[in-house]
């Protein structure tokens, strides 16, 4: 279907604070999310070898799915029965009752999926092994079973199209992913006619499901770990995959840190956190070389996905013996039925937000003997007194996305129901939340009813969503204003979006050209993970330090914080352990302040510090081949023949007068031809 391309900006006020009145949504969520999987329905495909010599091996393949099925099966992490389990391998382990990983037994274990588990049970597949396009295009994928054959694979290979409408049926909202796979996995010998597959922007969407509406979006609840993008392989360690390396680590407890203690499981975003920060350290320590490092892993969901995984031996038991110590103190001192439901949902699991984590803590001495009854039910009141949301703040929240809404109503190339924009809006708040909030039974009737609401009505609901929320870190700083506008305009068309503030300032630094900073270009170096100098920007405080090109910088000290504000202590950050992100905004900062850099640099001896005071930077948006000796451009690619180059970067507020003026200079240099390119 045609649609109409339309951007429509709305910019959102910043709000000062936010917040939840009671703790009911929340830690009903936490307990849903908390429960252990009922039955879990477990796939696990590998193949070292392949009978046909035209497809490449995998020598730990095998390994690894025995690995991860000796993990999952375990008493100590999951206690998967072992009848759930579906074990398929290029060569059979009569020990670990596996099967042959042919075509028909793919496929029969998939169908077993789909068929069999329920909506609450937790359902984890794994295929390690090769691939290869299929089309005369490339434009599909298949997976190579042990039986199959790369000039046979049209019929004998595992296509997506096979796997996608099993996975469609599958009735679960807890479906972990993990694939290790390469659709070049192959030597096509003489037959050079096999193109490259076509992965698109999420590769492997046969496992995400089809919510069957008209965007065609992903089922809830699904996250998909990726060794690679699937057009190369993950480097290989002493006894497994250096991705199932990884993977079977954080499963097996080191990924259990999210909050002030490990709280005795291991969550998905617990293990994308974990995954995220350990691949990159085993390939700094194991790739071969830098194209190895390069090789990125993907996660897709993993940060919207709240479920459990395994559990942590270590810390279980003290979890556990905690949880029994309370439910007899709930029968000896006769706590009511909502603080013995709150204790236990927080003691089971550590909550996303910092307010409930400080409740659990109060919840932990009760049962260590801490605090009396009396001094807990205090601290309990002031926790949740704190997580309330004055009136004000919802309100404001309100208006700001009827405002958008009216906006919407009024532009949009299309008529719009201001009530559906709203219920796409909050529908969509709820599902961002990590706290895996269901929209509430009396919230989720009004929503059926939106389409006749007046605008006073929409507001008042709106207001209710919010105040029903709370004070959360989650919402704060306007993200829940961004978060319902991105969500409600998802629905209209692919091109219609919401940007929000800190994209807007984005959008201004690149189109004036100029930015606050020491004016330095940086990335992360493969080898150390630590910060490294791309360029300094010419005629910028880092030029005249100088900062060279491939300093490392390995640590960060602020004195003042982004605003320009005195730091009670001062901020050192070591930059092996910030993504560039954060770096970035650690470094920018108000004009005249100042920040210190400490510098290892090739040649010197010892690491040193340079302190560099930021200032207004203009951006270059127009290049040459290389630098003169004064740092000038020379525009000059044949001078001879009077060939000139030039190449823009960017289109900025400065590049139509930069541009023109070396145009004008080459011409009067007698430029005959020129070649441009943008990137």
């Amino acid at each position: 279907m045609t649609k109409v391309m339309r951007r429509i900006w709305l910019t959102a006020v910043v709000l000062l604070a936010l917040a939840c009145p009671t703790l009911q949504n929340p830690l009903r969520a936490a307990e849903e999310s908390a429960r252990k999987p009922s039955r879990p329905h477990i796939v696990l495909i590998g193949i070292s070898h392949y009978a046909d010599e035209h497809i490449k091996s995998r020598p730990h393949a095998e390994d690894d799915v025995k690995a991860l099925y000796d993990l999952f099966t375990s008493k100590d992490y999951l206690g998967a029965d072992p009848k759930n389990v579906r074990l398929l391998l290029g060569k059979e382990d009569g020990k670990r009752n596996s099967k042959a990983a042919t075509r028909e037994n793919i496929l029969d274990a998939v169908k077993w999926l789909a068929s069999d588990a329920k909506r609450d049970d937790l359902v984890l597949f794994a295929f390690i092994g090769q691939g290869c396009s299929l089309g005369e295009r490339g434009e599909r994928t298949c997976y190579f079973a042990s039986d199959s054959t790369l000039k046979g694979r049209e019929k004998n290979a595992v296509a997506a199209a096979d796997l996608a409408p099993e996975f469609d049926k599958l009735k679960t909202r807890h479906l972990a992913v993990f694939l290790d796979l390469n659709f070049k996995g192959f030597d096509a010998g003489k037959d050079a006619s096999i193109p490259e597959a076509s992965l698109g922007e999420v590769p492997y969407k046969e496992f995400l499901g089809d919510d069957k509406t008209e965007d065609h979006n992903p089922l809830p609840g699904r996250v998909i770990f990726m060794a690679t993008n699937g057009l190369n392989t993950s480097p290989d360690l002493k006894e497994h995959g250096l991705f199932t390396t990884a993977v079977l680590a954080g499963l097996e407890g080191e990924a259990d840190k999210d909050g002030y203690e490990p709280d005795g499981v291991v969550t998905v975003d617990e293990l994308t956190t974990y995954l995220n920060k350990q691949i990159p350290e085993l390939k700094r320590k194991h790739a071969k070389n830098d194209t190895e490092r390069r090789r990125d892993h993907f996660i897709f969901g993993g940060q919207s996905s709240h479920f459990v995984l395994t559990t942590n031996p270590k810390t279980i038991t003290k979890a556990r013996q905690r949880l029994d110590k309370f439910t007899k103190m709930v029968k000896a001192d006769g706590l009511g039925k909502e603080t013995a439901e709150e204790g236990h949902r927080l003691l089971e699991r550590m909550p996303p937000l910092q307010a409930l984590r400080d409740l659990r803590k109060e919840y932990q001495k009760l049962v260590d003997g801490d605090l009396t009854l009396d001094q807990f039910k205090d601290a309990r009141t002031k926790v949740l007194e704190s997580m309330r949301l004055p009136q004000r703040l919802a309100r404001s929240y309100a208006d700001k996305v009827l405002e958008a809404v009216q906006y919407v109503e009024e532009e949009y190339v299309k008529e719009v129901n201001k009530g559906e924009l709203v219920a796409w809006g909050v529908r969509g708040l709820y599902r961002s939340l990590r706290t895996d909030e269901k929209v509430p039974e009396d919230i989720s009737d009004r929503l059926e009813k939106v389409k006749t609401m007046s605008d006073a009505e929409l507001g008042t609901l709106l207001n209710d969503v919010r105040q029903r929320l709370g004070k959360r870190e989650d919402l704060d700083k306007h993200k829940d204003i961004d978060i319902t506008l991105q969500r409600m305009l998802s629905h209209l068309d692919p091109y219609t979006t919401y940007v929000d503030p800190e994209t807007v300032e984005r959008f201004k630094v690149e189109y004036k050209g100029e930015f606050t900073g020491i004016g330095v270009q940086i990335r992360k170096d493969n080898a150390t993970d630590m910060l490294q100098v791309v360029t300094p920007i010419k005629n910028s405080p880092s030029y005249k330090v100088p900062l060279l090109a491939g300093d490392l910088i390995t640590t960060v000290t602020r004195e003042v914080d982004s605003e320009g504000n005195p730091l009670d202590q001062p901020e050192v950050l070591y930059t092996k352990d910030m993504t560039l992100t954060e770096a970035v905004k650690k470094i920018l900062g108000k004009p005249k302040t100042k920040v210190k850099l400490t510098i290892q640099r090739e040649g010197v001896d010892k690491p040193f510090q340079v302190e560099i005071t930021r200032a207004r930077i203009e951006l270059e948006s127009v290049f040459g081949v290389k630098r003169n000796k004064d740092d000038s451009w020379d525009y000059w690619l044949d001078k001879p023949n009077k060939i000139a180059y030039v190449r823009l970067s960017n289109f900025a507020r400065n590049t139509t007068k930069d541009l023109t003026e070396v145009v004008v200079d080459l011409r009067q240099q007698g430029m005959q031809g020129r070649a441009g390119r943008s990137r």
